[in-house]
């Protein structure tokens, strides 16, 4: 478990690495400053997404290539 402090250094929760999908704000009961808090790690529909255009610049350019060799026989 992970403790997530304020800058005051009151306990804001615990949690999991991990845990945090989104962002999240959240405001000290004990200074009033309100936290935002966000994951470090990237979300996986990027590299998804990623890995749809990587697919799609591949058969584009397969495509050329089988059109340039039916040209040539």
């Amino acid at each position: 478990m992970e403790n997530i402090r304020c800058r005051c250094g009151a306990l804001l929760f615990r949690a999991a690495p991990g845990a945090l999908r989104g962002q999240v704000e959240i405001k000290c009961r004990r200074c009033g400053t309100l936290n935002a808090l966000r994951p470090i790690e990237p979300r996986h529909e990027r590299l998804e997404r990623h890995d749809q255009e990587t697919l799609d610049d591949r058969s584009k350019s397969s495509g050329a290539a089988r059109a340039a060799g039916r040209r040539a026989r």
